[in-house]
C-alpha cells in the first residue's frame, strides 16, 4: 500500500497558494527530488518541461490537469490537494464560494478523465499572469534547450528557401495564413506542405478541407506523388507506363499518414472540436484547413470583417493550446478581386491576417500574361513574418501534376527529396486550359 503523505485541507486564509506550494514541495522532497525533465518524461511529455517546473515552484496556480499530472507522477494522492486548488482558485479569482476543479473530456472507450481535454469547443485563451523576468528567463532557456534538439517538430513545406527563411519550417503554435487571388494555386500549395510533412518526414497531419472532397484530395496527391497528369486520373486513362508510377507510389502514399475532413459547411466551432479530436487521438504535428471562406456567415464587409478577425483569434489561440501549427488558406477580401492583377495586399484579407505569425501570398505572373518570360514560375510572397525577414521565393509550378516544386537543388542540410526537385525548364507538358487549381 502507497504511503501519501498528509495535506493540510485548511489553509491559512489568503495565503492557499503558499500551501499549495509547501504540499507541493514536501511532496517532491519525500519522493526523493526527481528532475522536472525526469517528471516530465515519466507523463509521456504530455506536460513539459517549463510546465512541471511551474507547478513545483507554484508561483502562480497550475490548471487542475497539470497539478494531477505532476502529483500522479510523485506518487501522491490528488484528492489531497483538491481543497488547496480551489481555496487558492477562489482566492485568486476574489470569491468565497467553493468551486470545485473544471469539468474534463472523456475520451470514448475510457473511463478516466483527459486532464488536457476540455469539455468545452472553444479555444481557451491563456491565463493573465503576470511575471519576473527571471521565471521567464528560466522558460526561455528550456525553449531554447528544446528546439535545438533534434525531437523539436518544426514542420517542413517542402521548399528549401522557404524554410530557410522560416527558420526551417513552421513551428508549433504557429498560425500561417495562404492567401492569394481566384485559382492561383492556393490549394496546390497547402497540400504541398501535408505531402512534405506525411510522406517525407512521417508527421501526422489533418487537411480539413471545405472546397474538395476526399477523393479529389487523394486524386491530386497521387498525382503530385507519382507524376501521373491530373486530368489523366480523373479520365482513368492510364497508360502502362502511368500504372508502373502508380505501383512504385502505392506503398509510400498508403502509409502517409494524412487524414482529411471533408465535412459540408461546418461552423467554427465544430471545426475546431474535430481538430481537438484527432489531434488528440492520432498526435497530429500540422492541421491545414482550406479555406476560411467556407466558414463565414455574413455577407456584409462590416460583418465579415469582424468575423474574420474572430477566426484569426480563435485559431491562434487553437494553434497555441494544442501545440500544433495550423494554416489556413484564405482568398482576398470579398469584392477585391478585380482590383489588380497582382499579389493582394494584406489590407485585402480583411482581418484574417491580424493574428497570424505568417501569412504567404501565392502569385503566378503567367496567369495573367500568358507571354510572361516568367511562365511557369511561382512567387511565393511571405508579405508577414513576426519573427523573422519577408521575402519572396520563386518556385515552379507543375499544375498538371498539382503541385509546385523547387527551382533548384535543395541545401543539403535540409534533407534534399530528389523526385520533388526540378526546374521550371522541364519537358512536362503544360497543363489543359481551363483546369481549376
Amino acid at each position: 500500500m502507497e504511503e501519501h503523505l498528509a495535506v493540510d485541507p485548511e489553509p491559512p486564509p489568503g495565503d492557499a497558494l503558499s500551501a499549495l506550494r509547501h504540499s507541493i514541495e514536501r511532496l517532491h522532497i519525500h519522493n526523493g527530488a526527481p528532475s522536472t525533465r525526469t517528471i516530465s518524461n515519466r507523463t509521456g511529455k504530455a506536460v513539459s518541461h517549463t510546465t512541471v517546473h511551474g507547478v513545483l515552484r507554484c508561483t502562480k496556480l497550475p490548471t487542475w490537469g497539470q497539478l494531477e499530472l505532476v502529483v500522479e507522477q510523485l506518487n501522491g494522492n490528488i484528492e489531497d490537494f483538491r481543497p488547496l486548488w480551489i481555496a487558492a482558485r477562489n482566492e485568486q479569482q476574489g470569491s468565497t464560494e467553493p468551486k470545485e476543479p473544471p469539468l474534463v473530456g472523456i475520451r470514448p472507450g475510457s473511463s478516466k478523465p483527459d486532464a488536457e481535454d476540455s469539455i468545452d469547443s472553444r479555444p481557451q485563451p491563456p491565463e493573465q499572469t503576470t511575471e519576473s523576468i527571471s521565471d521567464l528567463f528560466v522558460e526561455f532557456l528550456d525553449n531554447l534547450e528544446k528546439v535545438s534538439t533534434p525531437s523539436f517538430t518544426r514542420v517542413p513545406t517542402g521548399f528549401t528557401d522557404l524554410d530557410i527563411l522560416l527558420g526551417a519550417g513552421i513551428s508549433p503554435g504557429q498560425f500561417v495564413v495562404i492567401t492569394g487571388r481566384p485559382a492561383i494555386g492556393k490549394s496546390t500549395f497547402a497540400l504541398d506542405i501535408c505531402r512534405s510533412a506525411t510522406t517525407r518526414r512521417g508527421l501526422p497531419a489533418l487537411l480539413m478541407s471545405f472546397r474538395l472532397t476526399k477523393t479529389e484530395v487523394l486524386r491530386r496527391f497521387v498525382s503530385a506523388e507519382t507524376r501521373i497528369a491530373l486530368h489523366v486520373l480523373r479520365a482513368a486513362m492510364l497508360s502502362d507506363e502511368d500504372w508502373d508510377k502508380l505501383a512504385r507510389g502505392l506503398q509510400e502514399i498508403g502509409e502517409a499518414p494524412l487524414f482529411i475532413n471533408d465535412g459540408y459547411a461546418p461552423s467554427i466551432a465544430t471545426v475546431t472540436r474535430e481538430v481537438r479530436r484527432v489531434v488528440a487521438d492520432y498526435d497530429v504535428k500540422l492541421v491545414v484547413i482550406d479555406s476560411i471562406q467556407q466558414l463565414m456567415s455574413h455577407q456584409e464587409d462590416d460583418l465579415r470583417r469582424r468575423e474574420l478577425r474572430e477566426m484569426s483569434r480563435a485559431f491562434k489561440l487553437l494553434a497555441l493550446e494544442l501545440h500544433v501549427p495550423i494554416v489556413a488558406v484564405s482568398g482576398v477580401g470579398h469584392g477585391v478581386d478585380d482590383r489588380a492583377s497582382g499579389p493582394p495586399e494584406l489590407d485585402e484579407l480583411g482581418g484574417i491576417d491580424e493574428e497570424a505569425d505568417v501569412v504567404i501570398a501565392v502569385h503566378r505572373p503567367d496567369y495573367y500574361d500568358l507571354m510572361s518570360p516568367r511562365a511557369g514560375e511561382v512567387d511565393l510572397i511571405v508579405c508577414k513574418h513576426r519573427e523573422g525577414p519577408t521575402d519572396t521565393i520563386t518556385v515552379a509550378g507543375q499544375l498538371h501534376l498539382s503541385r509546385f516544386v523547387d527551382l533548384a537543388w535543395p541545401s543539403p542540410h535540409l534533407g534534399p527529396d530528389e523526385s520533388d526537385q526540378e526546374t521550371h525548364s522541364d519537358s512536362e507538358p503544360e497543363p489543359e486550359a481551363g483546369m481549376p487549381f
